[in-house]
């Protein structure tokens, strides 16, 4: 089925939505043919698993009968993970007939116990298999025989490759290569991320695999090329991509595939022509959608960490990140401790080094950081102060817990107590149990808002708001609406009506069916008023714009009691009108 975007994010179709790498994919169809097997080296998001698909695609448009394998071992720790993969991917794939592959597999597996099952709809047998840990070898070596005796060419691929020099079994690459040296009938492309790795695996003469395969490093697709496959996607649509405007995207991620095509995806999906304003306004809808999974990336690293990171995406790339002049205009610690920072966020891929520098490895986290300066200033004070914070939480405890006790004392050792003094020892008990949870949520990286309000048009153009809880259970008990002419005040009441969003869960509000009366606005504030856990109330406001533009604001919570925001005489709205 075709595709109703022409800009993929994930997977292959054909070659009508593949683009360009027409040099790349002859380079590896001539080594295949030819027997050499093939190394392709690149970043993360760069396109290598969809050019391996491209060019399987081309080889089964010249030899039909041939058989492509695909297995990713990205997620694989071990030996055994990989024996296992290996075999789900191979066993049954390489004979047509459902008994005949039942037979060679019977003949050549024997170390495991295979499980059989079918695919109802061709019959192919599928077979998933229950290795032991004692005949891992046994099975694998097993598994390669099975290709072997095959008599159809067979290519498989090995995304990630890098990651076997990551298992805790010794040996591996010298196993794995002793086995594939010998089997005449089978090409491997193995695909890799890490490129000092796969470098060091493929050119270092201590490393099995040392010159056994055609070296190959993927770059970025030819911006001439991208424009063009661009444009014509959408002329086909009936919009219209400036060539100014294209090439201001491909220079902003410096032609890094997976991030140009996430955004094309946004801005055909708009169905306007494009201009820089939505570019722009495209952007900044992604990276909301990733702000809080950027936030929670952040809890584990250290202040430095995030320093660090910081000062590398404000300057996009930097050549040179243990230089004083760098170090010292963006008042990080000394050379030492930024090079222990540099070491972990490499190691974990967050900090990526290209020919030109270091960068951040996410092109919209790097957005994401360049934007939320105050966030990260907010976090960086939380990180250092946290444990000081904790210990004066932990004093006003022991305070509260001495006079409590205190009063418990003397009620135990008068075996009575006034209503007086019960009442006083439930009230503190209960207000310093409150105080305490309540200072908890609001401390270390719960300062910044985790209650995420979204503003989106319904198919009248009237209001639809969003709303999306990341924190604690919430209701949303009142609205209020404000229009150029009039306002709409939304009480959800009695409590059965009202709107309960529990943490995690996103749900959509149709503020004209609730009031049972249409509301269509075109520019309008928003008041939203919501109960937490401790009878506390936030109060949101934000904006909605035309009907070609929704808008998504920060969102603002400000800490009111109930009766208080209740009974508020204050009313404050504010109006912008976005362009």
């Amino acid at each position: 089925m075709k595709p109703n975007n022409p800009f993929l994010i994930t997977g292959y179709h054909s070659p009508e939505f593949f683009c360009d790498r027409e040099t790349e994919t002859s380079a590896i169809l001539d080594a295949l043919h030819n027997g050499r097997n093939v190394t392709l080296i690149a970043p993360r998001r760069m396109g290598k698993t969809g050019l391996i698909r491209h060019a399987f695609y081309r080889l089964k448009e010249q030899e039909p009968d041939i058989v492509t394998l695909y297995m990713d071992i990205y997620s694989t720790q071990s030996m055994g993970d990989f024996v296992r993969l290996f075999a789900n991917t191979v066993l049954g794939k390489l004979d047509t007939a459902p008994q005949k592959a039942l037979n060679r597999i019977g003949q050549f597996v024997r170390s495991c116990r295979p499980v059989f099952t079918f695919d109802e709809l061709t019959g192919v047998p599928k077979v998933t298999i229950d290795v032991a840990p004692q005949e891992e070898e046994s099975t694998l070596k097993e598994i390669f025989n099975y290709l072997g005796s095959s008599e159809k060419r067979c290519y498989i691929a090995i995304d990630e490759f890098q990651q076997i020099a990551e298992y805790p079994e010794k040996g591996i690459e010298a196993l794995l290569r002793s086995y594939i040296q010998f089997l005449p009938n089978v090409n491997f492309i193995f695909a890799g991320s890490k490129q000092h790795l796969m470098q060091e695996m493929f050119t270092s003469s201590k490393r099995p695999f040392y010159q056994s395969t055609q070296l190959q490093t993927i770059g970025p697709i030819d911006c001439e090329a991208y424009t063009c496959f661009a444009a014509a996607h959408f002329a086909e649509h009936g919009v219209q991509l400036p060539r100014e405007v294209f090439d201001a995207i491909y220079d902003k991620f410096d032609g890094h595939t997976w991030y140009i095509q996430c955004l094309l995806n946004r801005l055909y999906g708009y169905n306007r022509d494009v201009d820089t304003g939505l570019v722009a306004y495209a952007t900044e809808q992604i990276v909301s959608e990733q702000s809080y999974s950027y936030a929670d990336l952040l809890k584990a690293y250290s202040a430095g960490h995030v320093r660090l990171l910081k000062a590398i995406a404000r300057e996009g790339c930097v050549k040179e990140v243990l230089a004083g002049d760098f170090i010292s205009r963006h008042r990080l610690r000394a050379a030492s401790s930024v090079s222990a920072s540099l070491k972990k966020l490499l190691d974990n891929e967050l900090v990526y080094q290209t020919s030109c520098g270091y960068i951040i490895y996410d092109r919209f986290m790097s957005e994401w950081l360049r934007q939320h300066s105050k966030f990260i200033i907010v976090y960086l004070i939380v990180a250092t102060c946290n444990m000081l914070f904790e210990i004066i939480i932990d004093c006003i405890m022991a305070l509260g817990a001495l006079t409590t006790a205190a009063t418990f004392v003397l009620v135990l050792v008068n075996q009575r107590g006034t209503q007086k003094q019960i009442d006083s020892l439930s009230q503190m008990a209960e207000m310093f149990s409150r105080h305490y949870q309540l200072e908890r949520i609001q401390a270390g990286n719960n300062i910044y808002p985790k209650i995420q309000i979204s503003l989106k048009n319904d198919s009248m153009w009237g209001l639809k708001i969003q709303i999306k809880n990341n924190s604690y259970p919430i209701e949303v008990y009142r609205m209020i609406i404000y229009e150029d002419r009039e306002h709409l005040d939304i009480k959800l009441k009695p409590k059965s009506e009202y709107i309960q969003i529990r943490q995690g869960e996103t749900k959509y509000v149709l503020p004209g069916e609730l009031s049972r009366q249409p509301l269509y606005a075109f520019s309008a504030s928003i008041r939203i008023y919501l109960i937490t856990p401790f009878e506390e109330a936030y109060e949101i406001r934000y904006m909605a714009s035309d009907q070609l533009n929704n808008y998504q604001s920060e969102p603002i919570p400000i800490l009111y009691s109930k009766d208080e925001h209740e009974f508020s005489k204050t009313q404050v709205t504010w109006k912008k009108r976005l362009k």
